[in-house]
């Protein structure tokens, strides 16, 4: 007989499968009990006498005479029938499957119910899960809530710090130094009250094309407020070339130094070419006495690239301190007497530069306000 494979998930199918088992393989062994005993009998299973009854004797034979009588042939026996099952067996038999099939029933049932109850348990588990997600959400939705107000309220308080600052500015203006390769100092000819007053006046015609020309590339001099001044024999001018060891001379940027001896400045303009034509503007004060030496002592170790020389009074004097070899880099030339034409602008300065001994000439215009300068070169 076969073996029944009784493997059940879970707890409770494991439990009912065993006993299942247990029965099927009892009603086997009865079963396989009957029948052996049948076999070992030999003949069908018949009832027999009752117990203490005498069988009654079978009547005796008359002998017939032999002599003259031809024997018949044999007759073959037939075979015996096979054995009918008994009653009482097939009851016991019955009774034993109907009670396998109950408790097979019984089992399924509760392995069904268990089935349940674990979907019911994971149900539970998903919706503990899923108030926990929606739990932290509103947390994290407070929180931005909290985020935004406090954002709002920055904002509503942003015009009173923006008036308290305009207000702080007010009184105590600061002129921020601007940064081309070195600190840029306070330019000190920013007009005042009295200049922005001024009513405007035309401009020279030496300085009306690099006026106009300073307005397109977005300088803003404001117009110009008094006559055009000449300055004779108290000005003078340097040229100075950047990466001067650059093999192409359209590489190399020009920047110019020019020196005010009426007010004692020197106007620094940074080229960002080889004609000077836009740059950075830089005003120094010029400190330099003609008891000093003419070369600064904290660059008398310097030794000039071929071909250039060492600046040297008032320009040598703020190239050393400011270290603007980094910015302007080196004269190839020494500086040189020029005059100058100077106009005031409400924001600015034209001014011509002739240095008719080099045979240069420039017209500029200076933005005080923005710290910048645009040059172009004229007849000296």
């Amino acid at each position: 007989m076969r073996f029944l494979d009784c493997r059940w998930n879970g707890r409770a199918r494991a439990a009912s499968a065993a006993l299942l088992c247990a029965l099927i393989l009892a009603v086997a062994a009865g079963c396989a009990g009957q029948r052996a005993a049948t076999v070992a009998a030999g003949s069908p299973l018949q009832p027999g006498p009752a117990a203490g009854v005498t069988a009654p004797a079978a009547p005796a034979m008359a002998t017939l005479p032999t002599s003259g009588l031809t024997a018949a042939p044999a007759t073959p026996t037939p075979s015996a029938s096979a054995p009918a099952a008994l009653p009482g067996v097939a009851a016991v038999q019955t009774a034993q499957v109907q009670a396998v099939l109950a408790v097979t029933a019984e089992a399924a049932a509760a392995a069904s119910l268990a089935e349940a109850n674990a979907t019911v348990q994971a149900q539970a588990a998903s919706l503990a899960a899923t108030n926990a997600t929606v739990q932290a959400q509103a947390v994290s939705l407070a929180a931005a809530n909290a985020t935004v107000q406090a954002r709002a309220s920055a904002v509503a308080a942003a015009p009173a710090t923006i008036q308290a600052l305009a207000g702080a500015a007010a009184v105590t203006p600061t002129v921020a130094p601007q940064v081309v390769g070195t600190p840029v100092p306070v330019p000190t000819l920013t007009p005042g009250p009295t200049a922005a007053a001024a009513a405007c006046v035309p401009v020279d015609p030496a300085l009306a094309d690099v006026a106009g020309s300073a307005q397109t590339a977005g300088l803003s001099l404001g117009c110009t407020i008094a006559a055009p001044a000449p300055v004779s024999g108290n000005g003078a001018l340097q040229v100075f070339w950047t990466d001067p060891t650059n093999p192409d001379p359209a590489a190399r940027r020009l920047s110019l130094m020019i020196w005010l001896g009426d007010s004692r400045e020197v106007d620094v303009v940074q080229g960002q070419d080889h004609n000077a034509s836009q740059g950075a503007l830089m005003r120094y004060p010029d400190t330099w006495q003609p008891d000093d030496p003419p070369v600064s002592p904290a660059c008398a170790a310097m030794v000039p690239l071929a071909g250039f020389v060492m600046p040297v009074r008032g320009f040598g004097k703020v190239w050393c301190a400011d270290d603007l070899a980094a910015v302007v880099g080196w004269p190839n030339q020494q500086e040189t007497a020029a005059s100058l034409l100077l106009q005031p602008a409400r924001d600015g300065l034209l001014m011509k530069v002739s240095a008719p001994d080099q045979g240069r000439g420039y017209a500029i215009a200076l933005d005080y306000g923005l710290a910048r300068a645009f040059a172009i070169p004229v007849a000296p």
